[in-house]
């Protein structure tokens, strides 16, 4: 079976997500982490709807690394892969009314 994945794709939800992270509690459109096929994507997005389930109304970097601290092989995953500067580049660039 052939997968088509877009990452800009993936950048500009993750980046919506981030912003408003209530958008993964919407069960009109379920997400779900098998949807993100880089194991980076898959990590943020656990982390987020993590978040979002706890309450969070927002998320920001220190939020990321906290969750993921007791998380050795996800953390390395998302330092691994500057996810400090992912997240703040974004969160940046992603517009939640897009």
């Amino acid at each position: 079976m052939n997968t088509l994945y877009f990452e800009n794709v993936a950048n500009s939800l993750l980046g919506c997500l981030i912003q408003d992270p209530s958008l993964c509690l919407n069960d009109k459109y379920p997400l779900d982490n098998e949807e993100f096929l880089i194991q980076f994507h898959r990590v943020i997005y656990v982390v987020i709807n993590e978040l979002a389930h706890m309450g969070n109304k927002s998320i920001n970097i220190m939020d990321v690394n906290e969750f993921l601290k007791p998380y050795e092989s996800q953390y390395n995953i998302y330092l691994d892969s500057n996810g400090d500067d992912y997240i703040e580049t974004i969160s940046s660039i992603t517009d939640v009314e897009n």
